[in-house]
C-alpha cells in the first residue's frame, strides 16, 4: 500500500487513498502525529506499506525516511525538483512546498479553472492558479491562533485566548468576545476582501479552502466557497501518482 506523508509546522499526518462506488478518490487519514518518533511506532505496527510519497516544510521527514528505506520502503519525498504540471511566475525556492503543493491539488480537482487557494493554518496562505496554468503568487498573514497569541505577548493586560470554534460575532460586549471578534472574524472579513480583490481580476473564480481552520471558516462563510481538507494530499497525488 502507498502511504502519503504531510510534516507540517504543528503536526504529521499520514494518509492513503481508495475509489468510491462513483470512482471519486476518497481520502483516509491513517493517524495524527505531534513528531517523527510517533509516527514510526505507528509504521512499525503497520505492514502493508510498500511505498510513500510526501512533503514537509520541516525536517521531521527524515527520521521517518530513513526509518523506511532501513525496511526497503520506495519513498519519494517532494523537492525543488519535482516536475511541476504549472508555471510559477516566481522563485520557486521563495515559496513554501506546502503552498505548491495547495496548487498542484487545487489544478487536479478544478481542471481548466482559475481557482484561489486559501490554506488556513498556523499562517493563513493565499495563491491564485489560473485557467492558463499560471500561478501567480499570492500573501501571507497571521493564523488565527497567531493573532490570538500575539494580542496576549505584545500587552500588558490581555489574556491568551484559545481558538474558539463557535465564535462568529462581529460585535463583542466582554473582553474575551472582543478578542475572538478581532482574530477570527477579522479573519473571516480578511477573507473576503481577498476574494473581492481576485475575483476582480479574475472573474468566475474558484474560491478553495484548506489547512486546520478550514472547517471554522466554511461554517462562517455559509458554504459559499469549497472545503478541501485534503487538498494537499490531492497535490501529491497529482504530482506523483495521476498519469500525465
Amino acid at each position: 500500500m502507498r502511504y502519503y506523508l504531510d510534516c507540517g509546522n504543528t503536526h504529521i499526518k499520514l494518509a492513503a487513498w481508495f475509489r468510491s462506488k462513483t470512482g471519486v478518490i476518497v481520502w483516509q487519514i491513517l493517524g495524527r502525529f505531534k513528531d517523527a518518533e510517533s509516527c514510526i511506532a505507528f509504521l512499525k505496527t503497520k505492514k502493508k506499506c510498500t511505498s510513500l510519497v510526501g512533503v514537509s516544510v520541516t525536517r521531521q521527514h527524515e527520521l521517518i525516511v530513513a526509518y523506511l528505506q532501513s525496511k526497503h520502503v520506495d519513498v519519494n519525498i517532494y523537492s525543488a525538483q519535482t516536475p511541476l504540471p504549472f508555471t510559477l511566475k516566481y522563485d520557486r525556492l521563495a515559496f513554501g512546498h506546502d503552498r505548491i503543493l495547495g496548487l498542484a491539488g487545487a489544478q487536479f480537482l478544478y481542471k481548466n479553472s482559475t481557482t484561489l487557494v486559501i490554506d488556513a493554518g498556523t499562517c493563513i496562505k493565499y495563491q491564485i492558479l489560473t485557467q492558463d496554468g499560471t500561478a501567480h503568487g499570492g500573501a501571507i498573514s497571521p493564523g488565527i491562533e497567531m493573532r490570538l497569541k500575539s494580542m496576549a505577548a505584545y500587552t500588558h493586560a490581555l489574556p491568551e485566548l484559545p481558538f474558539n470554534a463557535s465564535f462568529y460575532n462581529e460585535t463583542a460586549q466582554t473582553t474575551d468576545e472582543a478578542l475572538w471578534a478581532g482574530a477570527q472574524t477579522a479573519v473571516l472579513k480578511e477573507i473576503e476582501g481577498f476574494v473581492q480583490y481576485y475575483n476582480s481580476h479574475w472573474p468566475n473564480l474558484n474560491v478553495v479552502i484548506t489547512g486546520g481552520y478550514a472547517s471554522y471558516l466554511s461554517k462562517g462563510f455559509k458554504n459559499r466557497y469549497f472545503e478541501v481538507p485534503d487538498l494537499l494530499f490531492f497535490g501529491l497525488y497529482a504530482l506523483f501518482d495521476h498519469p500525465k
